[in-house]
């Protein structure tokens, strides 16, 4: 008998590009799946784009033209939700680019071993065209926990596939506030619904030329990123554990020099972040402590505090945790850190430059926080 397939949508936001949204949709006509595949592309409308969307196969162009005063990159999204009825709904940047076996691969480990409703696979990273190789290819999955979706180490957007009616019951959050962290949003409150699953499979290529909305906001990221957890934690209440340890360790890295180019700002005043800040440690994720890590923090941004002692001696217990199981296990370490850049990279980048080495990964942030995303 022959086997169903289940049918995918594909949904692509779309607000300047034309190359890269050329080359995303390429990869999705390039598939090696025998289910159904629709990709519906939400853009905003500008002279030109409807003939080029219009010269498409199999892709379903959506204008998206009532975003004043909302989240532009989540409404293009959910319009995208709203229109599909498949049984999958796949997202994909237009900036990014997917493996041809992605979807068959994905779909194999989301029908494997019980009710999986959600999957994800492993990235690469390129400038020009990714490269695919042999090694791109590996067996096997795993199911990640709630705290490593949390965290932002293993889930890239481009590369979910997601129960098409779960996906359409959740949608992105629209809060302006939430600007290019709506997925953050969206992805926790998914390993809530559901088990989110990982190939070991890197099938979704990242363009590592792009620029981000965050290498420049990098404090109001931070910012954006503690608003996510706050509202988690709140729906949350009964265990918000894992949202406290995020946020913990987001606020205690601002307060002591902060990720990267965030420095250039340490040791001033900035009034609206400060503001914003408060607005967020309302007692929602510490309860009383909010208050004085609000404080905390405020100080650290206008003293501008550093901490590389801190930084050293934390670095070495990492270092020395990393060398504890290397010697526990008969078979090459590999740090779960490396799989997909999250939240999680930033902080490992800070203390890896106290060492005086270059973090592998991108900064977990400019990953994730790309303004198409």
């Amino acid at each position: 008998m022959k086997r169903l397939w289940p049918t995918v949508a594909v949904v692509i936001p779309n607000h300047s590009r034309v190359q890269e949204l050329l080359q995303a949709v390429s990869s999705v006509a390039m598939q090696r799946y025998e289910g159904d595949v629709r990709s519906y592309v939400v853009y905003r409308p500008r002279e030109g784009i409807e003939e080029v969307l219009s010269g498409l196969q199999g892709v379903i162009a959506l204008p998206s033209a009532n975003e004043t005063g909302r989240n532009s990159i989540a409404v293009k999204r959910n319009i995208g939700l709203q229109a599909c009825t498949e049984d999958l709904v796949a997202f994909l940047d237009d900036d990014d680019i997917w493996h041809p076996l992605k979807l068959l691969t994905q779909v194999n480990a989301l029908q494997e071993q019980g009710n999986t409703l959600a999957v994800c696979s492993r990235p690469i990273y390129f400038s020009g065209r990714p490269t695919w190789t042999q090694q791109s290819i590996a067996k096997g999955f795993r199911d990640l926990s709630i705290h490593q979706i949390v965290s932002g180490r293993s889930v890239g957007t481009s590369s979910l596939v997601v129960n098409g009616e779960i996906a359409r019951q959740l949608q992105f959050d629209e809060r302006p506030d939430w600007l290019a962290l709506e997925d953050y949003d969206f992805k926790i409150r998914l390993s809530q619904r559901c088990v989110v699953r990982q190939v070991h499979s890197q099938m979704t290529a990242y363009r590592s030329d792009n620029g981000s909305v965050s290498v420049e906001e990098r404090r109001y990221t931070l910012l954006r990123a503690l608003s996510v957890l706050a509202a988690s934690a709140e729906r949350d209440a009964k265990k918000p554990w894992s949202q406290q340890v995020v946020a913990f360790r987001l606020l205690v890295v601002s307060a002591f020099g902060g990720f990267g180019s965030i420095q250039e700002f340490h040791g001033s005043t900035d009034p609206a972040a400060e503001e914003f800040m408060e607005r967020v440690l309302d007692g929602r994720l510490f309860g009383r402590l909010d208050a004085l890590l609000f404080r905390m923090v405020r100080t650290g941004w206008r003293r501008g505090w550093t901490a590389r002692p801190l930084r050293l001696v934390i670095g070495a217990v990492r270092a020395g945790a990393v060398w504890i199981l290397r010697k526990g296990r008969s078979e090459p370490y590999f740090s779960s850190s490396t799989i997909v850049p999250g939240l999680d990279d930033c902080w490992e980048e800070e203390f890896n430059s106290a060492h005086g080495r270059v973090s592998s990964g991108r900064s977990s942030i400019v990953q994730q926080l790309r303004l198409l995303e």
